[in-house]
């Protein structure tokens, strides 16, 4: 194994690391949201989905990277501290991990919405869920959950050989 290269088993405990804190969040302002009556405001949804995005995601990027994992930690090539990210470092890893998992997440969900869409019997069964936006929200965030999962593992070595501009990643086993 390369110095450089992570099993399945550890993108798999690095994604679940990168996504629950953000699954979380979003999943308590739903019901905040909700319990305020304000689950059908846009303005609120975009203003907390754009806080997310250029906030709290990098800010578990770093997190997450700069904390030892088990056999390994991440380790930064830049001048500064080896082990801790920059807030524009984070950023750029997030904005290379979400952009390729939307296209991802397009190319196979778009699909089975189709199929889904299909299936009349379903669509009854599911009609009065959807009707509400509190389940709407979490069933939304349970996919996008469960399609990062499965898909971001995949990621994640192109985010450790990605050659960023003033920075690299590197692996180092302990």
């Amino acid at each position: 194994m390369s110095p450089n290269h992570l099993t399945y088993l550890e993108r798999l405990r690095l994604t679940w690391s990168l996504t629950w804190p953000l699954m979380l969040v979003d999943m308590m302002w739903a019901v905040a949201l909700f319990a305020a009556g304000e689950s059908a405001n846009m303005n609120l949804e975009i203003g907390s989905e754009l806080f997310a995005f250029f906030v709290l995601s990098p800010l578990v990027v770093r997190w997450v990277v700069s904390q030892p994992q088990p056999d390994y930690r991440f380790k930064f090539t830049h001048p500064g501290d080896p082990n801790k990210p920059t807030y524009q470092e984070s950023f750029k890893m997030m904005w290379l991990l979400n952009w390729r998992l939307l296209a991802l997440m397009l190319a196979s969900l778009g699909p089975l919405s189709l199929v889904l869409k299909g299936l009349p019997q379903l669509t009854v069964v599911l009609r009065p869920i959807i009707a509400s936006p509190l389940f709407n929200k979490i069933g939304l965030t349970g996919i996008d959950l469960i399609a990062s999962l499965v898909l971001m593992p995949f990621l994640i070595p192109g985010m450790i050989r990605k050659r960023y501009q003033g920075f690299r990643v590197q692996i180092q086993r302990t």
